[in-house]
């Protein structure tokens, strides 16, 4: 077994946009604490409202280690969730990743200005106000790939959260169940007919950047997979946080805990998306006779 992520050094840390401590420190992390969550969505010791049951048994569900996602979904995009293969890789791997590269283009550190968490869900445009952006996290120096986390994963992250237009108060839901399916969840057909758009902005994207900013060079692909990834499992784990932290698994006393489910489908749809991405982009890449990014190199 690997050192634990607590004995990892601030600067190591820093390299990989801060993602290693926050998530995978036993106990506290992000990732640890999905897996205690389910726990206690599966043996029912949480408070829940009437449209809090289903999205919480979901989650009990595909986060009991290496369950099936087609117990749950009627159409899977992939086997198993990928915090199974997080948790069996560990972070080691991710760091030994980021560091092998020899261009500077992908290793040497950037300031952010302020623009650190900057991506497609921290955005607001209008024709009265412009572009306005907020929630943007605390500047920092770290390489490109890393800056570029919160940019990629928003492509997928922003339909977790887009406004319901008749209440306002909630996100529209990214599921629907069906008693044709033995009562599984499926995609909406609006989001089934949104997500080949999705990803070919998000394709367009990510080779406009490993053409233009890091010189052609392929190998950065699998690194700006892997953060895209785990950012979107470890903001599924940030989701259970702020649902708790409004109210959610107590007693609700006011109307101010109310539309709470929202944060819990959110976080069904980061790793619905995130083990997608992870199946059908990455694991191939990895698994890609003769990739050895350990040989990376671009001339500067």
């Amino acid at each position: 077994k690997i050192a634990n992520a607590i004995e990892l050094s601030q600067a190591s840390n820093e390299f990989v946009g801060t993602a290693i401590i926050k998530n995978f420190k036993p106990g506290s992390g992000r990732f640890p604490k999905l897996r205690q969550y389910a726990t206690l969505f599966r043996e029912r010791r949480l408070m829940l409202d009437q449209y809090e049951a289903l999205p919480a048994t979901v989650l009990g569900k595909i986060l009991k280690p290496q369950a099936r996602m087609a117990d749950v979904f009627a159409q899977p995009l992939s086997e198993h969730c990928v915090l199974d293969e997080i948790e069996e890789i560990g972070w080691l791997p991710v760091l030994q990743l980021a560091a092998s590269f020899e261009s500077h283009l992908v290793t040497d550190c950037i300031w952010t200005c302020g623009l650190t968490d900057a991506g497609l869900h921290n955005t607001f445009v209008s024709t009265q106000r412009g572009v306005e952006l907020f929630d943007l996290g605390t500047p920092q120096l770290m390489p490109m790939p890393a800056f570029l986390t919160k940019f990629l994963m928003s492509f997928f992250h922003i339909l977790g959260m887009e406004e319901d237009k008749e209440n306002q108060n909630t996100w529209v839901c990214r599921f629907e169940t069906s008693a044709k399916e033995g009562h599984r969840l499926s995609v909406t057909q609006k989001t089934e007919s949104l997500m080949p758009y999705v990803h070919k902005a998000f394709g367009y994207a990510m080779d406009h950047m490993i053409g233009e900013v890091f010189d052609k060079n392929e190998n950065v692909r699998e690194l700006l997979l892997t953060y895209t990834i785990y950012q979107l499992v470890s903001d599924a784990s940030f989701c259970l946080d702020r649902w708790e932290m409004k109210g959610g698994g107590r007693e609700r006393v006011n109307d101010r805990n109310t539309n709470l489910s929202k944060w819990l489908w959110r976080s069904v749809w980061d790793l619905y998306i995130a083990s997608d991405l992870y199946d059908s982009l990455l694991r191939p890449l990895q698994s890609k006779e003769g990739f050895d990014n350990t040989n990376a190199s671009t001339s500067a």
